[in-house]
C-alpha cells in the first residue's frame, strides 16, 4: 500500500560565493596596462585555483570601438605582474576603457562570442572535469587609474555538493553512488543579461565510489559546477502506470540499509546488490555564484525511481515502508498436567518405587 509523500530530510544551503579574485591592473612604463593580482584565495576543487597559475583573457572597449581584441594574460613572476606578449597603453586623451576579463582562457565546455559577452556552457558529464568560468568587467581610465583599476571575477555557473547522512541509529546504511538528475545540461549566459535555457534538454550527473557507510553527513562524490537554473519540483510518478517515471528534480543515491546489530540482517538489498533509492529535491533556484549544499537522509530509505504498483494511483512508492516489527499481544499457556494413567482426573501423578 502507498503511503503520503514523506517529508524528506533534504537540506540545501546556498552560500555567497566568497571566492572572487580581484585583479589591479597597473602601469609597468608610464602607460603600459598590466595586471597584478590582489586576492589569490580560489581554492576548492574544480575551481579557478590561482592566477598566477591560470592566464586570463582581456578585452578593452573605447566607446563603441574594440580599443585592444582579446589578450591573453600571463604571470609574470620577475614583475609579480601579469602581462602581455603585445602591449596596450593607455589612451593619450584619457578616454575612459571598458575591460572584460574571463578565465579559463580555453575549454571544450565553454564557447564565446568575440567581444566576450555571451558564453556557451555544456558541463562535462564528469564531476570532477567540470569547468569554473569566472568573468569579470570594469572601467578606468589614464587619470583616475594611476592605482590600479580592480576586475573582480565571479563565479557565473552554480556549484553544487551532495552530502550523505543516516540519522537512524538501529539501521547501517551503505551507498556507492550519487546522481543529480533532471536538471538542465547547457546554457547560455549574456553578460548584463543572464541566463537562457532555451534548448536546454533535462540531464544526469551520477558518480560511483567505493561502498561506504553514512552516520554523520559527510560529502559523496566530487564537487559540481552546473548551470544556474530553477529545478522542477514534483510530488508524484507521471502517472499510475507500472513503470512510470518521476519528472522532477531529483538525487538518486545506490544503497543497501542492514539492521545495525548482529546478525546485521539486509532490510534493503543483500551482500552483492544495491538498490537505487530516489528523493525529490525542492524547487531550489540556483544563481551564478552560489553553492548549494544538499544533505539527504538516509534513515527514511527513499522511493523507487518508477512505478512499482498497479491500480493503486501516482503517488510515489516508498522503499522502506517504515514498519517496525514489534509485538501487540503476548500471553503464556497454562501448565498442561502429564497424566500417567490416562484417567480422567488430569492430575495422576507418576508412581516412583524401588
Amino acid at each position: 500500500m502507498k503511503k503520503n509523500l514523506y517529508i524528506l530530510a533534504v537540506a540545501c544551503l546556498a552560500l555567497a560565493s566568497c571566492s572572487n579574485d580581484e585583479t589591479v591592473a597597473t602601469r609597468h612604463d608610464p602607460n603600459e596596462i598590466s595586471f597584478r593580482a590582489l586576492n589569490n584565495n580560489i581554492t576548492r576543487s574544480a575551481d579557478i585555483t590561482s592566477f598566477t597559475t591560470t592566464p586570463f583573457m582581456v578585452r578593452a572597449v573605447k566607446g563603441s570601438e574594440t580599443y585592444f581584441s582579446e589578450t591573453q594574460y600571463t604571470y609574470d613572476s620577475g614583475t609579480s605582474s601579469w602581462t602581455s606578449t603585445t602591449k596596450h597603453y593607455w589612451p593619450s586623451d584619457d578616454a575612459q576603457l571598458t575591460f572584460h576579463a574571463h578565465a579559463p582562457i580555453s575549454n571544450a565546455q565553454i564557447t564565446h562570442t568575440a567581444d566576450e559577452s555571451t558564453f556557451v556552457v555544456t558541463p562535462s558529464a564528469t564531476a570532477g572535469e567540470q569547468v569554473d568560468l569566472v568573468y569579470a568587467t570594469t572601467t578606468g581610465k589614464k587619470s583616475t587609474s594611476s592605482a590600479g583599476v580592480v576586475l573582480t571575477f565571479g563565479h557565473v555557473e552554480s556549484k553544487v555538493i551532495i552530502q550523505l547522512k543516516n540519522s537512524n541509529s538501529n539501521l547501517k546504511i551503505t551507498a556507492n553512488k550519487v546522481e543529480i538528475g533532471n536538471v538542465k545540461n547547457n546554457g547560455t549566459y549574456t553578460m548584463g543579461t543572464g541566463w537562457d535555457l532555451t534548448g536546454a534538454t533535462n540531464t544526469s550527473y551520477p558518480q560511483s565510489f567505493s561502498g561506504t557507510e553514512y552516520t554523520t553527513a559527510t560529502q559523496a562524490g566530487d564537487d559540481m559546477i552546473l548551470i544556474p537554473q530553477t529545478l522542477t519540483n514534483a510530488t508524484t510518478y507521471a502517472s499510475g502506470e507500472v513503470g512510470a517515471a518521476f519528472e522532477g528534480s531529483y538525487i538518486k543515491v545506490d544503497l543497501k540499509i542492514q539492521n545495525s546489530t548482529s546478525p546485521y540482517a539486509y532490510v534493503v538489498g543483500d551482500a552483492d546488490h544495491f538498490v537505487t533509492a530516489l528523493f525529490p529535491l525542492p524547487a531550489t533556484a540556483w544563481t551564478s555564484g552560489y553553492k548549494y549544499i544538499y544533505t539527504v537522509d538516509l534513515a527514511g530509505g527513499g522511493y523507487f525511481p518508477t512505478n512499482t504498483s498497479a491500480g493503486t494511483g501516482n503517488a510515489l512508492d516508498p522503499i522502506l515502508d517504515d514498519v517496525e516489527i514489534k509485538f501487540v499481544t503476548v500471553t503464556v499457556s497454562d501448565w498442561t498436567p502429564y497424566d500417567s494413567d490416562s484417567s480422567t482426573d488430569g492430575n495422576q501423578p507418576i508412581d516412583v518405587g524401588m
